[in-house]
């Protein structure tokens, strides 16, 4: 038996080497790939607001979400950016990380989320965030939408992992692809024929994607009141 334990940074803690250590052991077996440093790791913590973790009854990690929330709300409601997730493969397929989000969300009760998303190339993503319900950008509307641009402008102002690709030009922005960044191409072994995600798939073939190439996609659910 499994349960999400979660962990808000406050600004004058750090997050420790055992969580360092946890995150890249969940990383590599989930994703099936060496990938990622332990400077890389570290990296990401510190700009992640939460770490939650998937623990195990004898307390061993099984996987890991990070979060970034920008101070700054977008049309009077936060934004929770996922900056990293993986489970482990023994627990994949079960349902944990689609629960973790709602979890996230209620552990700020102070502030109103309106917004959830990521950059990701995983057909269980997009499923997963469909599943909240609202409008999931690019695929109900995209990115030229007058809502659409005003939200990919708020990303780029307030997103390092968006604004980078902007900045190097990899940035489709009708449908918030990003070409060509992640050298290893399919980033993991993960598989792209998962009931109800022909619909995200087709879509993104007609788009240019190719995730083969190191394509991911900027994913972003605008919530529904409450989730």
């Amino acid at each position: 038996m499994c349960d999400w334990t979660l962990q808000r940074k406050e600004s004058s803690c750090e997050f420790s080497e055992q969580t360092v250590q946890s995150i890249l052991r969940t990383f590599r077996d989930g994703f099936g790939i060496p990938g990622w440093s332990e400077e890389g790791v570290r990296r990401r913590l510190m700009k992640s607001d939460i770490a939650c973790f998937l623990l195990g009854v004898d307390k061993t990690v099984y996987g890991y979400a990070l979060y970034f929330i920008p101070s700054m709300p977008l049309n009077g409601r936060f934004l929770l950016w996922e900056n990293s997730i993986a489970l482990a493969k023994n627990v994949q397929g079960k349902g944990f990380s689609s629960q973790i989000l709602r979890r996230v969300l209620k552990a700020y009760p102070e502030k109103e989320f309106g917004w959830v998303g990521g950059r990701t190339q995983n057909p269980l993503i997009f499923k997963h965030y469909s599943a909240l319900g609202g409008t999931l950008f690019p695929f109900d509307e995209s990115y030229t939408s007058e809502e659409g641009r005003k939200l990919l402008n708020y990303l780029i102002q307030n997103i390092p992992e968006v604004s980078s690709v902007d900045q190097k030009d990899q940035l489709e922005k009708d449908h918030g692809i990003c070409k060509r960044i992640y050298k290893e191409g399919r980033l993991g072994d993960y598989d792209d024929r998962i009931s109800g995600t022909s619909c995200f798939e087709r879509k993104l073939k007609a788009w240019g994607f190719n995730r083969n190439d190191g394509d991911a996609v900027v994913l972003i659910n605008r919530l529904r009141e409450k989730v």
